[in-house]
């Protein structure tokens, strides 16, 4: 059992494996140390042949959830190693693999979510001066993509980094990226992954929207968006999620909206306070009256994005009056 154990975590560099054996979820060796410190539990240990006594921590599986909360906003990642057999049949040892792999931008489940703040994933891709940027929220299939370009190209994207406070940011590995500070200092996870050429990210898009062609989203002459929203769609497939509800993909200019710099917007207190972080007392607060969490994610959004169009506000107000008349 503990080289099925080590060969998952082999395979998941950088993860904490927790391996399900019998009711419990149990980690070994420096990924038990680990959890055990993060979540306050017993540290143990279990004989192994080979390696002797090597720590060891459990969890019950029917509360799983509310542990692999805490180790995710401690800013682990955490593999699900899974009995894939019924070991009622099983001929020696049960077999196990990894059948999720849960990361700060990839969580659909929703004990681990706020059902009223989109819980974003972030792809990145670079050449120069252009930018691209794609936005995945795997929990709602919300698809967003936009390119930020020229010399202040790397300032335009700060501030939307800034409005959107995503989970999880994905950087390019061996290539030309935006410094993974960035990010972290608003409380984003970063990981690096292997970028697709311009023609591959294309192909992907196309598969995965079943089409022969971007031109209906947009977002074709973007080719820097385009690799990004691949990325963005790898990483979530190849960490267990079942993508098959994402099947469009929208784009954005940042222009529509007012800028607001990071440090206004802390100032002004729009959807988070400066006491805790919290809700309360934002102008959110003041304005939220939404019934149900697609309510409540649209009046965050508006309220962090204010139009500069005034036949888009005007159109707004026209749409709140229809149905306050109703």
């Amino acid at each position: 059992m503990m080289r099925q154990y080590f060969e998952a975590k082999d395979a998941h560099p950088g993860t904490l494996v927790a391996m399900r054996v019998g009711d419990f979820y149990e980690f070994y060796g420096e990924d038990a140390e680990t959890a055990a410190s993060i979540l306050e539990i017993t540290l143990t240990g279990r004989e192994d042949a080979e390696a002797g006594r090597i720590p060891m921590a459990g969890v019950p599986h029917h509360s799983v959830e509310r542990y692999l909360a805490r180790l995710i906003k401690a800013g682990q990642k955490v593999a699900l190693c899974d009995q894939v057999e019924d070991p009622k049949t099983a001929k020696g040892l049960v077999r196990r693999e990894v059948t999720r792999v849960l990361t700060p931008g990839t969580l659909v489940e929703d004990a681990l979510l706020s059902a009223r703040v989109n819980n974003f994933l972030v792809a990145v891709a670079r050449d120069g001066h252009c930018i691209g940027w794609a936005l995945l929220d795997p929990s709602t299939g919300e698809f967003l993509a936009t390119e930020f370009a020229g010399e202040a190209s790397e300032a335009r994207m700060a501030q939307e980094l800034a409005r959107l406070t995503p989970a999880e940011a994905l950087l390019p590995q061996d290539e030309e990226t935006l410094p993974a500070e960035l990010f972290e200092a608003i409380g984003c996870a970063v990981t690096y992954v292997n970028a697709p050429t311009s023609a591959g990210a294309e192909r992907r898009l196309t598969e995965q929207f079943r089409t022969t062609h971007l031109g209906g989203f947009g977002i074709a002459e973007r080719k820097q968006a385009v690799r990004a929203a691949a990325m963005a769609l790898d990483y979530a497939h190849r960490n267990g999620l079942n993508t098959s509800h994402i099947d469009a993909i929208a784009t954005y200019e940042v222009d529509e909206f007012v800028v607001i710099d990071p440090s206004t917007r802390r100032a002004l207190e729009l959807t988070q306070n400066s006491h805790d972080g919290g809700i309360k007392h934002t102008l959110l607060s003041v304005l939220d009256s939404t019934v149900t969490p697609m309510g409540g994610r649209l009046m965050r959004r508006w309220v962090e994005q204010p139009l500069r169009d005034k036949s888009a506000i005007a159109a707004r107000h026209d749409a709140v009056q229809h149905w306050i008349e109703k």
